[in-house]
């Protein structure tokens, strides 16, 4: 008996599954989507001929339809029909026919209606708003469901288009004027305003340059977004991504900080962070520059405290001998460091003055540094000079030194003045 039952079990199921399977090869599903790919999903249904399924029956009976539509990445993201849902009329297909429906149709706008999809990784209102979707790879299969019973008429996959890869575009970077720094005032007024260009980025782009200033030190991330707080500078210039920002626009106030952003847009293109560069700021500082009309620049005389930071040896400290890279234990060279004077960007290659004076009973360091027979002069092409002289120095003594940057003879930046002692005397190498 149960051998039978089991039979009869067995039996059904497989008239049941062969039954579905029958159903499921009734109609031929093909999708096809009209490249360029869009990020949004109101392009399918706005645009005619961007999505297009055709229908084929392959009965010799009349079939009532509707659609199951699934648009899905591989970043776990998806749109697909509702289970309960039911357009008002359905799709007819006499025998044997073929029919193309194009999405933009208005009976067939309502499969990417936000009311009627279940969404996974992204809201309603995030398609009301019409907002791309996010980074990767979709695709877009479309299933033919009986309309009355929603048994599948056609089979698992075969509705599914070609694979659409979605990457956006890197937003433009700040280069000039670094962020965070302190620039010059120049007279005339002259900044030079850079950003990267997009690498990946094909066509003419649209650049729109925006600039503020951050008041009462409030965030500038927060002036930048808000429109509440005045713009001092706006213009849109196409596929040139630098700005000479000169005394026809609005005059930066010395004391004062800004903020700039980057704005990229294109047709068709599709920028990560809505194309908006990161907010970049910079105060103007209070060292005055002359642009002259020969193209020369006249840096004014320095006032007040130093303006080259002096970096080793520390001050009031026992400097010892670097050592070669070889480790062969003899004596190398000492190394003087120190910051680079506030210069405008841009300058030829800047010489500084390294000055180094044996400090006698009863003098200060300014006192010796100021006596031509006690000083040693370096003319240095950079921040920093490898001096091998050791016979120079002796064990014991106090040594004063100081940088100072000189244009035509006269000292434009000076550092403070330091002093060293040596931890051994040696003799001449």
């Amino acid at each position: 008996m149960n051998k039978i039952q089991n039979f009869l079990l067995a039996s059904i199921v497989f008239l049941l599954a062969t039954v579905s399977l029958q159903a499921q090869t009734q109609v031929n599903v093909t999708t096809i989507i009209a490249p360029p790919y869009s990020p949004y999903l109101s392009s399918y249904v706005d645009q005619p001929n961007k999505l297009k399924v055709i229908l084929t029956n392959t009965t010799n009976t009349e079939l009532n339809l509707k659609l199951w539509v699934s648009i899905a990445g591989d970043n776990g993201v998806s749109a697909t029909t509702s289970p309960g849902f039911r357009p008002s009329q359905a799709i007819v297909l006499t025998a044997y026919q073929t029919l193309t429906l194009d999405f933009s149709d208005g009976d067939n706008r309502v499969y990417f209606d936000a009311q009627n999809v279940t969404l996974t990784g992204i809201t309603k209102s995030q398609i009301i708003q019409n907002q791309a979707l996010p980074e990767g790879t979709y695709q877009i299969c479309v299933k033919a469901i009986d309309f009355r019973s929603g048994i599948p008429l056609s089979m698992d996959g075969m509705g599914c288009s070609a694979r659409m890869p979605l990457y956006y575009i890197d937003p433009p970077v700040p280069v000039q004027p670094t962020c965070g720094i302190s620039i010059p005032t120049t007279t005339p007024q002259f900044v030079l305003f850079s950003w990267t260009p997009p690498a990946t980025a094909q066509g003419l782009i649209n650049y729109e340059f925006t600039l503020k200033e951050v008041p009462n030190n409030l965030n500038p991330y927060d002036v930048i977004k808000n429109s509440i707080y005045p713009v001092l500078y706006n213009s849109t210039q196409v596929s040139n991504n630098t700005l000479v920002y000169s005394a026809a626009f609005p005059q930066l106030e010395e004391g004062k900080k800004y903020v700039w952003r980057i704005h990229a847009t294109g047709d068709g293109m599709q920028f990560k962070n809505g194309g908006l560069s990161d907010a970049c700021t910079f105060t103007c500082g209070s060292i005055p520059i002359i642009m002259n009309t020969d193209g020369a620049t006249t840096i004014t005389a320095p006032q007040g405290s130093p303006d080259i930071h002096l970096l080793s040896p520390a001050d009031n400290t026992v400097a010892d001998i670097i050592k070669t890279s070889t480790n062969t234990g003899q004596p190398d060279h000492y190394q003087f460091e120190w910051k680079p004077a506030p210069i405008v960007g841009g300058m030829a290659q800047v010489f500084y003055q390294l000055r180094i004076a044996h400090v006698s009973a009863g003098q200060t360091p300014a006192q010796a540094l100021k006596v031509d027979s006690q000083v040693i002069e370096k003319t240095v092409p950079g921040t920093s000079f490898s001096y091998t002289k050791f016979s120079d120095f002796t064990a014991g003594e106090t040594y004063a030194w100081e940088v100072k940057y000189l244009q035509n003879n006269q000292v434009k930046f000076y550092s403070e003045q330091w002093t060293f002692k040596v931890k051994k005397t040696y003799g001449k190498y």
